[in-house]
């Protein structure tokens, strides 16, 4: 694919190969597709290539899902060159108590952070790893609102009240291309409210005090097997009991943002007198 050339171009492109070639009798698997598409994309790609191959089981991910994950990833990219932000990109640096980890643009070694949803009395363990946000694009500054994004690696957020368990041994810094940094804080968890009255636990959260917006990574939910699906108008998110957690419509510029209630810790206390309690 030369560096002019959309990624609908290409698509069709290798779309008609596999068409001519199955009208000869053999047949490309679509796994296969797949693997061409991703490794044929030139660099300007790299920063969504790298998640998908680290995030998705390849052999299994259909040919319109990644097609569609990277046609979305140039729109974004053409907006924010066509607005005069161009393609800012976040790099994270973190440190532990255990012992530090660098991570950026084409590390080799970065691990990943699997944060989790779980029932209220879950947790889990995890690092750090590289962020692609452009943050101009966010319109809110809400404390309540979250935004999904396929192009964040970790979820991040601003306000150091809302976390139910924050671990500030975690610390590191997030640079901008433009040299200016912002300071994680520490990594945590936060309890959200369902319509239902249900609590959820959400992990491996980022805290960073000047973030001004709430952003909940498609790519890490997807590691904590979550089932995440885009049609129509409409994006949902599935745990891996297949309940559902999120659904959201997608807005007029091409963003998904959700308002999510923080929970409050339900306590019950048995009154082992009475048999009722009992």
């Amino acid at each position: 694919m030369s560096e002019k050339e959309s990624i609908d171009s290409f698509a069709g492109k290798l779309s008609r190969i596999a068409s001519q070639l199955a009208s000869l009798g053999e047949t490309i698997k679509e796994s296969k597709m797949v693997k061409k598409l991703l490794k044929s994309v030139p660099r300007k790609f790299l920063h969504i290539v790298a998640p998908l191959e680290q995030v998705l089981d390849l052999k299994t991910v259909g040919f319109e899902d990644i097609f569609g994950r990277l046609k979305a990833y140039e729109e974004r990219v053409k907006e924010a060159d066509d607005s005069g932000e161009g393609s800012r990109m976040l790099f994270v640096k973190s440190t532990s108590r255990g012992g530090g980890s660098s991570f950026g643009a084409g590390s080799s070694s970065r691990t990943k952070g699997k944060g989790k949803w779980k029932g209220s009395n879950g947790g889990s363990n995890g690092s750090s790893g590289l962020n692609q946000v452009i943050p101009s694009r966010y319109e809110s500054q809400e404390n309540d609102v979250w935004y999904l994004d396929n192009g964040a690696s970790n979820h991040m957020k601003g306000n150091q009240s809302f976390f139910s368990k924050l671990d500030e041994g975690i610390t590191g810094r997030v640079k901008f291309r433009d040299n200016s940094c912002v300071k994680i804080k520490g990594k945590g968890a936060l309890l959200f409210q369902g319509k239902r009255g249900q609590q959820r636990l959400m992990t491996e959260i980022y805290y960073i005090p000047d973030l001004k917006n709430n952003i909940i990574s498609l790519g890490q939910a997807t590691e904590a097997e979550c089932d995440i699906r885009m049609k129509d108008n409409y994006l949902t998110m599935h745990d891996a009991d297949n309940c559902l957690l999120i659904k959201v419509q997608r807005t007029p510029n091409r963003l998904y943002k959700i308002k999510l209630q923080i929970g409050v810790p339900i306590c019950l206390h048995s009154r082992l007198s009475e048999d009722v309690w009992r």
